[in-house]
């Protein structure tokens, strides 16, 4: 104890500090506790190409379960989205919603959206965002390529609410010209919890999803890639 601290200033001292770390655990476990009781309304199974594609919400982070209609074998992707996730789907049909790209080998390009948004009520109502839906605050492309599944490996900041909102095609175009991708891992009895070695460079809030989307876009065409930094 260094002199002229007395043991009423310490004890002070620790009890503000208990208090604050209090507040902090009661924060994360409230979230924790808010994503793992939104209920997903919208189909989380579809069958495309012959390919049956499952995402899982089960963990911490969401995973995607491929598997062939002609065979046994199972696999997983491991996402870069925090649960809960869904897919997104036609406003109007609210059947996946899908593009192909045969320029670049997409078949088939989806988006899963996921990580709960972290917006204030009043910031939703400003950017009109239904109040009676889950949202989202990142968005990640899957990639069907001669009958192999891909996931993008980059997540695209850009607010997305399981209903009620439609979405441009140009996310698609972004996410199918991404070169980054990466495959599904082989798992035999259950999933298994295995997050990407390499974490996405995060974008900044202040830019808006068809920002976030142009600059993409942008970056593939001039030959500045995350790779060739």
């Amino acid at each position: 104890m260094s002199a002229g601290t007395s043991p009423n200033t310490i004890a002070r001292a620790l009890k503000l500090t208990a208090k604050y770390l209090a507040i902090f655990y009661a924060i994360g476990f409230t979230q924790w506790l808010l994503a793992s009781t939104i209920e997903i309304k919208s189909k989380l199974s579809h069958s495309v190409s012959g390919v049956e594609l499952t995402l899982f919400n089960g963990a911490e982070t969401c995973q995607l379960q491929t598997k062939d209609e002609s065979s046994d074998v199972i696999k997983t992707i491991p996402l870069l989205l925090e649960v809960p996730c869904y897919w997104v789907v036609s406003s109007e049909t609210e059947k996946l919603l899908g593009y192909d790209y045969q320029s670049v080998g997409a078949d088939s390009t989806f988006l899963i959206a996921g990580t709960p948004l972290d917006w204030s009520p009043e910031k939703k109502a400003y950017q009109k965002l239904p109040d009676n839906s889950y949202c989202s605050q990142y968005l990640q492309g899957i990639v069907i390529s001669k009958n192999e599944v891909f996931a993008v490996d980059e997540k695209m900041l850009g607010a997305h609410c399981e209903t009620g909102m439609a979405i441009d095609e140009k996310i698609f175009y972004a996410m199918a010209h991404n070169p980054a991708r990466y495959q599904e891992k082989v798992i035999e009895k259950e999933i298994q919890v295995k997050k990407p070695t390499e974490t996405p460079k995060p974008v900044e809030e202040e830019k808006s999803l068809l920002d976030s989307v142009t600059d993409t876009i942008k970056s593939f065409f001039s030959g500045k890639t995350e790779d060739a930094k």
